[in-house]
């Protein structure tokens, strides 16, 4: 009697796996999409969103989810994947599950079987097309895409890349991270795995140590490329610029500053990236505000439907201890082709003009002492050698 109950447990067991198989299991991708085009959009998407959200979760990150930017990220992409199936009509629609007290293991999990239920959809009925809202249904997975860029660029900005399976390691990119993501043993995850696979066995050990060797050469190896590309001059964009602002002197020696995401991109990260793009702007280079911004899910500021144009956006900052500031754009002075010309440190606000000197967007004042800090680390950056000061700032990195 126990012989059959546990046989029939595992019966279940693997049937339930097999049902989780289409994105829960990523190495199986090429095998299972399908010509179908639209088939092969969903499954492309259930993979990408699977792939770009494993590893994520650390016990920081978990502590601080509830009020992090990547919560809002997943709510997004819950949304819409429940939105994906409103696209095909006289489909039976059951209300999707209440998100104000969803887990990131929640959010993520109901996320992907959203995504393998309406593959399964597509696969059963023939009749499909004729019932399908297509522009509705292209322009949500646009959506859900661009979500998924946004998760990627969210890792970035909390140390925790993501790096795509089947990365070259001698790539640039991987390269940046890839002291960062080996452990203390000097092996990569992947590469812990594919040996321990098994057991392991008793050449693991001398495996490890190998493993280990190889990738602290190419390490140094990829060090050597990258200092000598800049020494040639082959990273053209790294230049020295300087200006004078009010008696100020502007240093400013980097690449440019990075576009940050008004909705989804952390405190630390946005306050840091309006610094740097401070000095970068009052350092000689006039830049335009797309450059700077861009408005929730959208990749830019598209010239036929601009975000700004509706509403004024507002985001507050609050440190750890509740000093606060806000970034405020003004919607009506904002045109498409407009550049920021300069920015100007005032008593209670930080303002970014336009040609005409009129402001497109600032950081001001609200309570405590954050405002006058900001303005203390731009002044300190301004000479081109003291970098951004996460410790002085105190904001949320999450």
């Amino acid at each position: 009697m126990q012989k059959n109950i546990l046989i029939i447990f595992c019966l279940f067991v693997l049937d339930f796996c097999f049902a989780q198989k289409s994105y829960f299991d990523y190495s199986n991708q090429n095998i299972q999409l399908e010509e179908n085009g639209l088939i092969r959009m969903i499954d492309d998407l259930g993979f990408k969103f699977y792939a770009v959200t494993d590893s994520l979760l650390t016990t920081e990150l978990n502590e601080n989810f509830p009020s992090s930017k990547l919560k809002l990220l997943l709510e997004g992409t819950y949304e819409i994947s429940n939105k994906l199936t409103h696209t095909i009509s006289h489909f039976e629609r059951k209300k999707g599950p209440n998100l104000d007290n969803k887990t990131f293991s929640g959010l993520r999990e109901n996320t992907l079987l959203n995504l393998q239920k309406l593959s399964e959809i597509f696969r059963k009925k023939n009749d499909i097309l004729q019932k399908l809202d297509f522009q509705s249904f292209t322009s949500l997975m646009i959506s859900a895409d661009v979500y998924c860029e946004e998760i990627i660029s969210y890792r970035r900005s909390i140390r925790n890349p993501y790096i795509p399976l089947g990365k070259n390691i001698n790539t640039q990119d991987f390269s940046e991270n890839f002291d960062q993501i080996r452990g203390a043993d000097g092996l990569t995850d992947d590469q812990w795995i594919s040996i321990m696979r098994g057991g392991g066995g008793y050449a693991a050990p001398d495996l490890i140590r190998k493993t280990n060797r190889e990738n602290q050469r190419k390490y140094i190896l990829l060090k050597k490329q990258n200092r000598a590309k800049i020494e040639v001059g082959q990273l053209q964009d790294i230049k020295t610029f300087s200006n004078n602002i009010d008696g100020d002197i502007y240093i400013y020696r980097n690449l440019p500053p990075q576009q940050v995401s008004i909705l989804y991109t952390t405190d630390n990260e946005i306050i840091k990236a309006v610094s740097n793009w401070a000095i970068f702007i009052n350092a000689g280079n006039p830049t335009e505000i797309t450059n700077i911004f861009r408005t929730g899910i959208d990749e830019s500021i598209e010239k036929d439907k601009s975000p700004l144009s509706n509403y004024q956006i507002n985001r507050k900052f609050e440190d750890h201890n509740h000093n606060q500031v806000a970034l405020s754009l003004y919607p009506r002075n904002i045109q498409l082709s407009d550049t920021v010309e300069k920015v100007i440190l005032m008593n209670y606000e930080i303002v970014f003009l336009n040609q005409e000197n009129k402001p497109l967007f600032l950081i001001k004042n609200i309570n405590g002492d954050l405002l006058e800090r900001i303005k203390y680390n731009i002044m300190q950056m301004r000479n081109g050698i003291t970098k951004y000061d996460d410790s002085l700032m105190n904001l949320s990195k999450y």
